[in-house]
């Protein structure tokens, strides 16, 4: 089993530079139009080692012991207003070129109230348009938790914010955006077990629960909100270990989750190269595959956020 995640693991974290589209890029990135008589002998193998992590039976969590609570509001929710307003007044924007890569550059600041850890990843900047062309799977953030709980002398905490994008674009004179400033707020939840296999999850129907297993979860996420999900048990959580999720064809899941034995030859037979390239026309589920058993229930949280708009223009 371990070679097995390392296998999927290398693929998920290693793109290759060639010009052929390796079996990453095709069944997680939507490159099946890359499929070729050549490559797709290496697409089924994939999938087979794909299918045996999503059914291999796993070790059981027995640490249920993090308190949920504290995911179910920021603290800081009466600042909210302040620090978006601070966000936005300090927000700069610049070109910048590193390895020979030209990079748009967002970054921005704030402060807030010192009232113990503070969690970068609530607050963020979102580019809705652009003038420029930018690669989004390119995103470099500098975000995470620190914890300021040991310097009670400090009334007041600092943040910073910063995201580069890689752009395609060349000889661009003037920056034009069109930019989100999100903080989190509050968050819906929902404890689930196998019973709500199936269900929408939440009113404005979001996501939908597809597959609740000792090993993965499976879900069909309408828009474009991204849950946190943990292992419940008994008014506690757990966190997942060794956690990789990516998109999955939603044929191709239900055919592997249907079939028990899955060779090249039935996958040759289900999914011949003319089905195979228009797979990414379906649609995808979200699957989240640890390396360790989910147990019998989770939990998923929904963020909401409070939100400004503004928009950028900059001469170059």
């Amino acid at each position: 089993m371990k070679k097995r995640l390392i296998i999927i693991s290398l693929l998920i974290s290693t793109i290759t530079l060639s010009q052929q589209a390796n079996p990453f890029e095709i069944i997680f990135s939507g490159k099946t139009d890359k499929i070729t008589k050549e490559n797709i002998l290496d697409i089924y193998t994939f999938i087979i080692d794909l299918d045996k992590s999503l059914k291999k039976e796993k070790k059981i969590i027995t640490n249920y012991d993090i308190d949920y609570r504290p995911l179910l509001k920021n603290k800081r929710l009466n600042e909210l207003g302040n620090i978006l307003n601070d966000i936005k007044n300090n927000l700069k924007t610049q070109i910048v070129c590193e390895n020979e890569n030209n990079y748009l550059k967002l970054e921005s600041k704030f402060t807030a109230s010192n009232c113990g850890s503070l969690d970068l990843r609530n607050y963020c900047i979102e580019i809705v348009n652009s003038n420029i062309n930018i690669d989004n799977s390119s995103l470099i953030s500098n975000l995470g938790i620190f914890d300021y709980s040991n310097n009670k002398k400090w009334k007041e905490i600092h943040g910073g914010l910063e995201y580069k994008f890689k752009i395609l674009d060349e000889n661009k004179n003037e920056i034009k955006l069109d930019i989100v400033l999100k903080a989190f707020s509050k968050s819906n939840y929902k404890i689930l077990s196998r019973k709500d296999i199936g269900k929408f999850l939440f009113t404005n129907k979001s996501i939908k629960l597809i597959n609740l297993s000792n090993n993965h979860i499976a879900l069909d996420i309408i828009d474009i909100s991204n849950p946190l999900i943990f292992p419940y048990k008994d008014g506690k959580i757990s966190n997942f270990k060794g956690i990789h999720t990516f998109p999955l064809y939603k044929s191709l899941y239900e055919y592997l989750i249907s079939e028990k034995d899955i060779t090249i030859e039935k996958l040759s037979t289900r999914f011949p190269l003319e089905i195979f390239k228009k797979l990414n026309t379906k649609g995808t589920y979200k699957i989240i595959l640890p390396e360790t058993s989910i147990g019998n229930e989770i939990i998923i949280f929904q963020k909401k956020y409070k939100k400004m708009e503004l928009n950028v223009e900059q001469k170059l």
